[in-house]
């Protein structure tokens, strides 16, 4: 590759913006001086379409949360939600519940624990999210969530995650989908 093309040029502005380590862009530059420009972009070192050439359909990102009274009070002294189906055992046992309700919105939150510090890259945003709740999860318990590479976008560089959270007794509690874009 000559210098100063515009392929040296695009994997200058990878490096410039931290897309790539500054060890993937010797090994390009180290192979293509050699003449050898032969290969993917992931096996060069680049990140194939904006970062979607690390999720694989199938992939699975875990992420778990045990929900504390003290985290259900700071949640809701950020949301401003003072329910009571959240705050009082007994307003929540005499409607059915076996216990204090979990603010659907902290599942939520796992999302986009997952979605900043689980994935592959910190490259994404999240574009869209849905969640459906199934069954209730109450205060003390450990939440888990699985989110599954449902479809790759290379085009639009997005990923679709098809999203699981769990009880400790393996029940499904919520379900949903999360649709993230590559930068």
């Amino acid at each position: 590759m000559a210098r100063g093309s515009f392929a040296s040029h695009a994997q200058r502005l990878l490096l410039d913006n931290g897309l790539i380590s500054i060890q993937a862009y010797v090994r390009i530059h180290s192979t293509t001086r050699r003449g050898d420009a032969a290969g993917t972009a992931s096996d060069r070192g680049l990140p194939m379409n904006g970062g979607t050439g690390l999720f694989k359909l199938g992939d699975v990102f875990r992420h778990t949360l045990t929900v504390t009274p003290e985290l259900m009070h700071r949640f809701q002294s950020v949301s401003g939600d003072s329910n009571p189906i959240h705050l009082d055992d007994r307003y929540a046992a005499a409607r059915g519940f076996r216990g204090i309700v979990v603010y659907g919105n902290l599942l939520g939150a796992m999302v986009s624990h997952l979605v900043g510090m689980k994935l592959p890259t910190h490259e994404v945003i999240i574009l869209s999210e849905s969640l459906e709740f199934r069954k209730p999860s109450y205060v003390g318990e450990e939440i888990r969530l699985e989110a599954t590479v449902a479809r790759v976008h290379e085009a639009v560089m997005a990923v679709s995650l098809r999203l699981a959270f769990f009880s400790p007794a393996g029940e499904k509690v919520c379900t949903g989908q999360c649709v993230i874009k590559c930068l």
